[in-house]
């Protein structure tokens, strides 16, 4: 048999044992995955070896991801993301977090090296687009639910998981050097820098398209049909694909920018339209070329270790994102739905898994694999639970007082994060002080300028005042500080505005009333600043136990803006107090 006849039968095989895979899925009602992952086992090169082309199992499998990310890209809109960007930001990384640092300690446990734990966390971080997708479309208990929080934040998972693949794309193939020979943290932002640069050529590529194109589609629209959008949509996939492999990128962003690209333009609505029938085959190919690498020996005899991962994210991803959606805005009941749904791991954990297993002799992708299969069995079964999960939480909450605090967390949660929404009021304070700190930044931009040409032309120049030789360009200095003295004070007002206003976003809500005594408010920042200094000094100790790298000791940060706020609301309280009395 010639190589193109063998690929051929290999693509026939593919197609046929699809539909099979979407039947045994059918059939005992889970995902359309978990029956795709399964036949691709039993019919790949390490069981029954009916495809058994590593080449055509390669391309198929590389089709199968852009086509996959095309998708991605067509249905995601950055406009419809700002409507409700903070709440979305906040779930999504209430639930990274602790998503991460359970991974990670998972991980660490397992192989004990930091590189494999950093990225097997990010992939134990990512919940399951087509899963979720599965769920949307048949489960009935959940028609007419408002999903589009959980939508979003499954998108932006997506846009990290291309990232964290471009990076490890990038680390693999030292595109850019060879990040373990790399001192953190200014060697390892050399590293990244190409990167950074690399992403900006592709964006300036995917500029100057989409304008063309645009244009081009403008001229042409009453003869443009759906046949040609269809090649234009695999021509674009390759290109964006090819572009992004030749500037060190991962081929996967390339073809995620391909659907973001069509979904910006007018036909927007006859590709969705076109590539539609389409879209359950690109994911049969994807999953089930990935089925053909899953060794059966290897799931056995890790059979215990997979089962106990699984089971952990499962749970831990249907509880924690559960409470980050709830915290949101969403109803308990909606948001345990949301949580269900969000039990299953990535897809993306599989072509993480495949880049990684170039660093470890692990099988990455294996193990990768029956996580997936066994965490989406534990999504089909918790989405059909969460009535009786949530009845079961409703009666603990009524007998557990401790609960009755949880919907004032939300209230206040909601509040706070309402304030950089849309016309929030924080949004509109800030607005206003920050354009006109802009401007004075512009004076100051032009001080600067005139500060530099000084120093340059006049250089070491002296005059002598009362006997005594002074550079000239020190009283350049001097004059030109004086003339923009008034400015500086402004600016520093606008500053203080600025940070009171963000500030008064959280102080407004940690006092029980407006009306509050200075007494009680000064003993209450007290404790906090207690709280945050301790939280400063074991952060790090914390971290040590965890395994966690050092260079994550900057997130001190956080403890030390909850100190500063805590001291900038008993500053202001004493300030107010001492202003009463004088009027008085």
């Amino acid at each position: 048999m010639s190589l193109l006849d063998q690929f051929f039968f290999s693509f026939a095989l593919f197609s046929l044992f699809s539909f099979l895979g979407g039947l045994v899925s059918s059939k005992v009602r889970q995902p359309a995955v978990v029956g795709l992952l399964l036949v691709g086992m039993l019919i790949g090169p390490n069981f029954f070896a009916l495809v058994s082309d590593n080449e055509t199992i390669k391309i198929l499998a590389e089709f199968g991801i852009s086509l996959l990310l095309f998708s991605l890209g067509l249905d995601f809109s950055i406009g419809n993301l700002f409507g409700s960007l903070s709440r979305i930001l906040f779930s999504y990384v209430f639930s990274f977090i602790f998503l991460f640092l359970l991974g990670y300690e998972i991980a660490f446990f397992i192989f004990k090296d930091v590189f494999l734990s950093i990225f097997f966390a990010f992939a134990f971080s990512f919940s399951s687009t087509a899963v979720f997708v599965n769920h949307l479309r048949s489960c009935s208990k959940i028609t007419g639910f408002d999903f589009s929080i959980p939508v979003f934040i499954l998108i932006i998972q997506d846009l990290v998981a291309i990232i964290i693949l471009t990076v490890l794309f990038a680390i693999k193939n030292q595109i850019f050097g060879n990040i373990f020979e790399l001192d953190f943290p200014f060697n390892l932002i050399i590293f990244l820098l190409p990167l950074f640069f690399s992403f900006l050529i592709l964006s300036f590529i995917y500029i100057i398209i989409r304008n063309i194109l645009e244009r081009v589609i403008q001229f042409f629209e009453i003869h443009i049909d759906e046949e040609n959008i269809i090649l234009l949509i695999l021509g674009l996939t390759t290109i964006f694909s090819i572009l992004s492999n030749l500037i060190g990128l991962s081929p996967s962003i390339g073809a995620f920018l391909a659907g973001s690209l069509v979904s910006s333009l007018p036909i927007k609505k006859i590709a969705k339209r076109v590539i539609s029938p389409f879209s359950y085959a690109f994911v049969s190919y994807f999953f089930l070329s990935l089925g053909l690498l899953i060794s059966p020996s290897f799931l056995l005899s890790n059979f215990a270790q997979i089962l106990i991962v699984s089971l952990l994210f499962s749970l831990a991803s249907f509880f924690i994102t559960a409470f980050s959606i709830y915290l949101a805005g969403y109803d308990p009941k909606k948001a345990l739905f949301a949580g269900a749904m969000f039990a299953s791991i990535s897809e993306f954990s599989l072509i993480i898994g495949r880049e990684l297993s170039y660093f470890s002799n692990f099988d990455f992708i294996s193990f990768f694999a029956g996580v997936l299969l066994l965490s989406t069995i534990c999504s089909s079964f918790l989405v059909k639970a969460v009535p009786s999960i949530a009845n079961y939480g409703y009666r603990l909450a009524y007998r557990i007082k401790f609960f009755n605090y949880i919907p004032q967390l939300q209230s206040y949660v909601l509040d706070v994060l309402g304030e950089f929404e849309g016309r929030g009021p924080y949004i509109i304070k800030a607005r206003k002080i920050f354009i006109e700190f802009i401007q004075n930044l512009k004076n100051y931009a032009l001080s600067g300028s005139l500060i530099f040409l000084i120093f340059k032309f006049v250089g070491n120049t002296t005059i002598s005042i009362f006997g005594t030789y002074v550079p000239i360009n020190y009283l350049f200095l001097v004059l030109i500080i004086a003339l923009f003295l008034p400015t500086f004070l402004q600016l520093v007002n606008q500053l203080v505005l600025f940070l009171d206003a963000i500030f008064s976003v959280f102080l407004a809500r940690t006092t029980s009333s407006t009306q509050e005594k200075l007494s009680k408010k000064l003993f209450w920042n007290f404790l906090f600043s207690i709280f945050f200094i301790l939280t400063y000094f074991l952060m790090p100790v914390i971290f040590n136990q965890l395994n966690l790298p050092s260079q994550l000791n900057f997130l001190n940060i956080i403890a030390l803006f909850g100190l500063l706020i805590t001291f900038w609301d008993s500053l202001k309280g004493i300030l107010n107090s001492l202003s009463l009395r004088v009027r008085r």
